[in-house]
């Protein structure tokens, strides 16, 4: 099998391109990249999370705290108690 370059895929990484998406009049900023150290906290903070007492991992705290670290890290989001 013959090796092929990587350079020669012309692929890109995109930096700090952010789309805006208009939702109901409100503008929510959506980043397409996030870098690989937010990419770690983003899996220390769902690890943490997810934990109960006795250092078990629970399947559905895991589920719903990635689900909310990807909003977090990747929109402009935020979440009030009202």
């Amino acid at each position: 099998m013959a090796k092929v370059p990587f350079s020669k895929l012309g692929l890109k990484k995109i930096k700090d391109d952010i789309v805006k998406i208009d939702f109901n009049g409100i503008e929510i900023e959506v980043k397409q990249y996030l870098p690989i150290d937010d990419k770690l906290q983003f899996v220390v903070n769902v690890i943490s999370n997810a934990a109960d007492g006795n250092r078990f991992y629970n399947p559905i705290k895991i589920e719903a705290f990635s689900t909310l670290e990807i909003l977090f890290m990747y929109t402009n989001l935020s979440f009030t108690d009202t």
